[in-house]
C-alpha cells in the first residue's frame, strides 16, 4: 500500500514540478521496488504459490520498465538544455 502510495506522489510531482532532477531518483525508487518484488518472487516460488509468483515477475518488471522511462525521459531532457558543443571543441 505504501509504494502504490509513493508512486502516485511521485507521478504527481513529476508532472506538476515537471523538473529533470526528479527523473534520477523516482527511478532510483523504481529500482528499488523492483529490488523488493524479486525478493518476493523468490519467496513465493520457494512457497510454491506459482499465482503469487507470476503477479510478483509482472509487478517487478512493471517497476524496472517504470524505472527504464525515468531514466530515458532524464536523458532526453537533460541532452535537450546541454549547450551545443563547438566543432573546435568536439574534437
Amino acid at each position: 500500500m505504501i509504494a502504490i502510495l509513493l508512486s502516485l506522489v511521485l507521478a504527481a510531482a513529476v508532472i506538476a514540478v515537471r523538473s529533470p532532477l526528479l527523473l534520477p531518483g523516482v527511478a532510483l525508487i523504481m529500482l528499488t521496488f523492483a529490488a523488493l518484488d524479486i525478493r518476493e518472487l523468490t519467496h513465493q516460488i520457494h512457497e510454491s504459490r506459482p499465482g503469487l509468483a507470476g503477479l510478483a515477475a509482472a509487478v517487478a518488471l512493471l517497476h524496472l520498465l517504470a524505472a527504464a522511462t525515468a531514466l530515458l525521459a532524464w536523458r532526453t531532457t537533460h541532452h535537450r538544455h546541454q549547450p551545443a558543443r563547438s566543432q573546435a571543441t568536439a574534437r
